[in-house]
């Protein structure tokens, strides 16, 4: 599956499908992102409640977390920390509309594979979560 994405091309043949988690407790069904992962292949749930996300990922294998977050209230950081302390900790990206050298820092000190601000261009996001799935 092709899907072109500023002028380059991201494809993801010939490879077990990779599981998304994209959660957002503040917002609805993060759509577009949903839609996007989707076209490159990846298998992608959404979920607005942390509880549900955390269950699920005792059973259903998941490979990376996209956490739409807004770090004013640090939920996003919680969350980074809580899926980093799993026995087999599941890589986390932070995807914020506001965030800030000193949230960033704690992210990635939290464990965070990846800090983003958006908007973030659909390529560059492709190639970060292709290398979080690796």
């Amino acid at each position: 599956m092709t899907r072109k994405l500023d002028d380059k091309s991201t494809t993801l043949n010939n490879m077990t499908q990779k599981q998304i988690a994209i959660v957002n407790t503040n917002k609805n069904t993060p759509s577009a992102l949903k839609s996007l992962l989707s076209d490159l292949g990846y298998g992608v749930e959404c979920y607005t409640q942390v509880s549900t996300l955390i269950e699920i990922t005792k059973t259903h294998p998941t490979d990376v977390i996209i956490i739409e977050s807004d770090i004013a209230n640090d939920a996003g950081l919680n969350l980074v920390k809580t899926f980093n302390q799993l026995v087999t900790p599941i890589p986390t990206i932070l995807l914020t509309d506001n965030g800030d050298l000193l949230s960033a820092v704690e992210a990635m000190k939290f464990g965070a594979l990846n800090y983003i601000e958006k908007p973030i261009a659909d390529s560059a996001l492709a190639k970060i979560v292709h290398q979080a799935c690796s």
